[in-house]
């Protein structure tokens, strides 16, 4: 008997149905190539994680999971929304919950197994499958072109929270106050349905949007033509080749965005350590090597070649210098020169246009949002007040007024993304100066993308023209970075393994002799820390962010006074480590959010949320109560395989806290400012402070195991001896292997 046919004549395809169609199946389709990256990589499991919270705030996690939308609600990255995140959306019982950590559970057990029918490929294809140009490949995941906006998407971004989100947090309220109040039977009948609060968000936008006058919405279509076209041209410029010093300058500091998956994917893929070098003119118009090396997945994680063998890599090094001095013309390194004078360090001090940038650095204004003036709209009214009439609210329901758009999100993004300039060796024993930074007056910040520099001269022939800010012979300090006042200090006999982070190589002494190491957390610092941090290239929400960790800043007599924290060497060894944990990231200023902790972050987050993330402190009226729902939220988010008295290793899955941007490792360090000074930075704060530095040199690949500080056990009360004993300084300096995946010098690209 053959098999039964359909109406049209056609045999029904055989297996299961399609479980997503439509939106829902476009929607996963699109993260198709980022699947096969993870896939690759064998990192699956993060990428179900990230995609069922994109999958959640797109389309809810309401069941049934393939349920159709009339409308495809605006994307994650286009919402501001982060209701859920800020606060500002109401806050669910622990049964809603448990209820909602299930339903995270069973979606993602969903789109896993969506994901590996469709997309999984045979083990034996592994091996054999390339592309044409592998590079361009790469470049073009990791630099998709910016998607054009629908005119309601893009009036949905715009105008979310200043003319939707009233009313849609008021009907929210009403529909949930109406199911709440439902009989059993009308839930189990349908009668009563829960309310959807991205399907009922849409439907508020668009009825929004369909009242606006037909002027109005051509104008939200032009705006949302224009943007496009802007975000085109820009990413165009990218994919040609650089013709202009800036376009070479630009191409540079993008190699590592591209560099280091091709470097990991070749070290895993070959098993085989790996050194990418780039051979050539750069800004100064001197030629340089900019280099990326990665160690095979079996072997130590610091033991790359500039650790292992820094002489023998200098050598080699100049050698490449020589290589490309004879392949590029001088006519070619003009070409690529940038036509900025690199001034000196008096001339910087004695710049009065310099000082006023310092100047007005010190401030840091809250810029309120950018709304387009559109002459139109204010002809028709506001929208509000015609669907205010619509449904009547309840009298007790309560609902929370909107809040205004976060400060972060009316911040221009950069045009282009250029990363921090270094110094680089030109073969000839000079360094050559980058582009120059702006300047700053706020605490020093070690180069951990540099994380060991190995000097290219011996001690006896360094420059010594600035006068140190200590009595110190000259012989004992590395040589100053031109642009930089780099404080002289000399070494301490013995170093933990947690202050080698950033820590400078210092070459052969010819001295025999010098003053004792000092005693004071501060000044130790200045060891592995140069005085300026090169905050050029930083993105202003990072800029805002580094100046509020290290900065305080009160009124008094009606006018703000900035102070430093002083808050010793492990406070800003763990503000450094999170940076550098931001620029490996990119500096995102979005991204995915830690897991639901419903009742166990503390509250105070939710209310610097509300009140859009202001660059203040937040008061702590209980510190008792804040510190234990710290602790307990920092224990939900550890790997599953570290019990309470495990010291964190490089080897534990760290992706829960993994999640850099404004919803993730930041919340986490600005929770501990407000700590640190409610508490007056008593002994349970420097043991939290301790920890989370070196849960972020882990994920930083930093060490394969962290000991602890003396003085300080671990977060969840061990007090166990640390089996790893530290390296001494002398043996560092002797070339010994410290930690670092990514271990660069200072003409490492990242």
């Amino acid at each position: 008997m053959g098999r039964r046919k359909d109406k049209t004549g056609k045999s029904p395809k055989r297996g299961a149905p399609e479980h997503f169609t439509g939106f829902k199946q476009a929607f996963l389709v699109a993260r198709a190539d980022s699947y096969q990256q993870a896939l690759d990589a064998k990192a699956t499991g993060s990428f179900y994680d990230k995609v069922t919270l994109a999958f959640i705030k797109k389309y809810g996690q309401e069941e049934p999971f393939n349920k159709e939308f009339a409308e495809d609600p605006p994307d994650p990255e286009d919402n501001f929304d982060d209701d859920e995140d800020d606060g500002d959306g109401p806050h669910p019982s622990k049964e809603e919950a448990d209820e909602s950590a299930e339903l995270f559970k069973k979606l993602r057990t969903k789109l896993s197994q969506w994901y590996r029918r469709k997309y999984k490929r045979p083990e034996v294809t592994k091996a054999t499958a390339s592309l044409a140009d592998p590079f361009t490949g790469i470049l073009t995941n990791k630099m998709k072109a910016p998607r054009k906006l629908s005119p309601f998407h893009q009036y949905f971004k715009s105008f979310y929270k200043t003319r939707i989100k009233e009313e849609y947090l008021r009907r929210y309220a009403i529909a949930k106050k109406e199911y709440d109040e439902a009989t059993n039977r009308d839930k189990e009948s349908g009668a009563a349905k829960k309310p959807i609060a991205v399907q009922l968000r849409t439907e508020v936008g668009m009825a929004f949007w369909l009242l606006e006058s037909d002027e109005f919405r051509a104008e939200v279509a032009q705006e949302a033509e224009d943007a496009h076209a802007k975000a085109m041209e820009e990413w165009e410029e990218l994919q040609q080749v650089p013709t202009t010093p800036v376009q070479f300058h630009q191409q540079l500091a993008f190699a590592g965005q591209y560099l280091h998956p091709v470097a990991d994917a070749i070290a895993t893929q070959m098993q085989a350590a790996v050194s990418i070098c780039i051979i050539g003119p750069v800004g100064n118009g001197d030629v340089e090597v900019q280099s990326i090396h990665v160690n095979w997945p079996g072997g130590p994680a610091g033991a790359t070649w500039p650790l292992h063998d820094p002489m023998g890599y200098t050598q080699a090094e100049e050698s490449m210098c020589s290589y490309g001095r004879a392949n590029f013309s001088a006519a070619d390194c003009r070409r690529r020169k940038l036509a900025v004078q690199v001034p000196t360090q008096d001339e910087s001090e004695n710049d009065p246009d310099i000082e006023e940038v310092l100047q007005s650095a010190q401030s840091i204004p809250e810029t309120g949002p950018v709304v387009t003036d559109h002459t139109n709209a204010a002809n028709v009214g506001r929208p509000s007040d015609i669907l205010l009439n619509q449904v009547p609210a309840p009298s007790s329901a309560a609902t929370d007024n909107p809040s205004a758009p976060n400060a972060l999100d009316a911040l221009p993004p950069p045009a282009k993304a250029i990363a921090p300039a270094r110094i680089t060796h030109n073969g000839n024993g000079h360094t050559s100066p980058p582009t120059p930074p702006i300047p700053s007056h706020h605490p020093s910040l070690p180069d951990l993308q540099s994380p060991i520099q190995m000097l290219d001269e011996p001690a006896a022939h360094r420059s010594a023209a600035t006068p140190p800010p200590q009595v110190v012979p000259a012989a004992e300090s590395p040589e100053p970075r031109p642009w930089r006042r780099a404080p002289i200090t000399p070494e301490p006999e013995e170093l933990s393994n947690a202050a080698t982070v950033g820590a400078i190589q210092e070459g052969p002494s010819t001295t025999s002799s010098a003053p004792a190491p000092p005693t004071s957390m501060q000044t130790s610092l200045m060891i592995s820390a140069p005085a300026v941090p090169d905050t050029s290239a930083w993105p202003k929400h990072m800029v805002d962010a580094y100046h509020y960790f290290v900065n305080d800043t009160a009124v008094a007599n009606d006018a703000s006074v900035t102070q430093t924290r002083d808050w010793g060497h492990e406070w800003m060894e763990c503000v450094h480590a999170f940076v550098e944990f931001q620029k490996q990231s990119g500096f995102p200023d979005t991204g995915p959010s830690f897991p639901p902790a419903a009742g166990v972050r503390p509250t105070e987050i939710g209310i610097w949320m509300k009140n859009r993330r202001p660059w203040k402190d937040v008061g702590i009226a209980d510190t008792a109560g804040f510190v234990q729902k710290w602790r307990d939220w920092w224990s939900s988010l550890q790997p599953d395989s570290r019990t309470a008295n495990d010291t964190p290793m490089i080897d534990m899955n760290w992706e829960k806290l993994k999640k850099p941007g404004r919803n993730g490792f930041l919340l986490i360090i600005l929770s501990l400012v407000w700590w640190g000074k409610a508490s007056s930075r008593d002994e349970e704060w420097q043991t939290a402070v301790a920890e989370v530095s070196k849960v972020l040199r882990c994920m930083l690949g930093g060490l394969t195991s962290v000991p602890d500080p003396p003085g300080h056990g671990s977060l969840n009360g061990s007090s166990a001896a640390n089996p790893v004993a530290t390296i001494s300084s002398k043996r560092r300096r002797e070339g010994g292997v410290t930690g670092g995946t990514s271990t660069k010098k200072r003409r490492v690209v990242d």
